[in-house]
């Protein structure tokens, strides 16, 4: 459209076109590599495009549709991930240079209108016209969903905050050396400022809290055990942890990438070979009742209702059949803090928060499974005031104490969840069970 609008003459001309459109094939022919990778069987294969079929679903983000599109949201909704957006952006340049330069740029690129339209065009639908059209609820995880798609935006506001440095130091006609001079300072300044600015947010380099979290749940799994992990948070740094630093191999991650992966679905295969990778409660079924590996979960999606034996086990539960005997003491992971982020002054952003919701929240677990409700229930409470972002996290964490009869404390928990989202079901459900066995029983006791 901007094209045409530029140069009506534009559609007549063939060659242009071809050359257009060869354009867009190379930068196209970028998407070649991921057969070729997926083909030499890497540690991560994400949606394995191998075929042609399954390379479609991958660069069309067919797996997304649901997220992306979701049930319809509120105008309310909408303008509050304008909002978020307007808020990167002034962090993101920061007022110093944002507001200042932002300004002479728009007036900058006024006496360039295509230039103007260009950059204008894309920063808007990039942004604004991105949000409309998305079906995303206002919450964290779809916060980190749509940030990367600002890039351009921020791209195209940069060209603007360029063209107001150009237009404030092309007026100097002739400087002294002392404008000169103050020139040269405010352009590095530009781009300085920023950086000085994120350094600490963005330096990396004394962060190890994904690391050693992961590196805990890999070494107090017993050998030979299959592992489910859930999340980004636990199954790509398990995946490091395997191939870059040699940690546990002998350990079977079976659901990284939301299907079973090759190893898990070899060991399977000699179980039930009916069962398909996508199957993961059969699979983890057939793994518990037949198989010989010791089976952990990361967190229990629908295991509880199978009659297994369910047992914390550090930062993980273990999984066994009906009848099987019971375990010995868990693995220490929690007493010699042996996270070494555990006691920073504050987590970076929400993974940290989860992270350490999660590892209080198994403390808890643990203490429950040795008779320690007083210290338990302090556990379960620093795990909501971390995890106090997310409706689920705070659902899962009443649902645990929940289920070892500490009601009064999981209504609290549930009643966070549902200020964060008055409508989430799960949340909802709990509540009205809690409250039931709530009316059922005495007065609970303080601990």
């Amino acid at each position: 459209a901007y094209a045409v609008w530029s140069k009506p003459t534009a559609l007549r001309d063939r060659r242009l076109i071809l050359g257009c459109f060869l354009i867009v094939l190379a930068g196209l022919s970028l998407y070649a590599y991921l057969p070729l990778a997926s083909a030499a069987d890497p540690p991560i294969n994400w949606g394995e495009p191998t075929t042609w079929g399954r390379f479609w679903f991958h660069v069309t983000r067919a797996g997304y549709r649901s997220v992306d599109f979701a049930a319809g949201v509120s105008v309310r909704t909408k303008l509050q991930f304008v909002g978020h957006f307007l808020g990167l952006l002034w962090r993101q340049f920061t007022p110093f240079v944002l507001v200042p330069f932002g300004l002479l740029g728009i007036w900058f690129m006024k006496g360039r209108p295509r230039a103007f339209v260009l950059f204008g065009g894309v920063f808007a639908l990039n942004s604004f016209v991105l949000l409309m059209i998305l079906q995303f609820d206002y919450e964290p995880d779809n916060l980190t969903r749509v940030e990367e798609y600002y890039l351009p935006a921020y791209l195209c506001a940069a060209v603007f905050i360029a063209g107001g440095l150009s237009l404030l130091t092309g007026r100097l006609e002739r400087p002294s050396r002392m404008l000169r001079t103050a020139a040269v300072a405010l352009c590095a300044a530009v781009p300085i400022v920023p950086l000085a600015a994120h350094w600490r947010a963005n330096d990396m380099s004394g962060y190890y809290l994904a690391h050693d979290f992961n590196k805990l749940i890999l070494e107090s799994l017993e050998p030979d055990a299959v592992y489910f992990p859930q999340g980004d948070y636990s199954g790509f740094p398990c995946i490091y942890l395997q191939v870059g630093e040699g940690v546990r191999r002998d350990v079977i991650l079976a659901n990284v990438s939301g299907h079973l992966g090759p190893e898990a679905q070899e060991y399977l295969a000699g179980l039930d070979p009916t069962i398909r990778a996508d199957e993961l409660g059969k699979a983890l079924a057939t793994m518990v009742v037949r198989g010989r590996r010791p089976v952990y979960v990361r967190s229990l999606p629908g295991v509880g209702a199978g009659g297994y034996r369910i047992s914390p086990w550090g930062l993980v539960y273990r999984v066994r059949r009906a009848d099987a005997p019971p375990l010995g003491d868990p693995p220490d992971v929690f007493g010699r803090h042996r996270l070494r982020d555990l006691s920073a002054p504050r987590p970076r952003d929400e993974m940290d928060r989860l992270l350490l919701s999660l590892y209080h929240l198994m403390w808890a677990e643990n203490l429950m499974a040795g008779g320690q409700t007083e210290e338990a229930v302090g556990k379960y409470r620093a795990a909501a005031d971390y995890g106090a972002f997310s409706k689920l996290v705070l659902t899962n964490i009443g649902a645990a104490s929940a289920s070892h009869g500490l009601f009064k404390e999981a209504e609290a928990f549930l009643q966070a969840a549902l200020a964060i989202d008055p409508n989430f079901g799960p949340a909802r459900l709990n509540l009205e069970l809690v409250r039931q066995q709530l009316h059922a029983r005495p007065a609970q006791p303080k601990p």
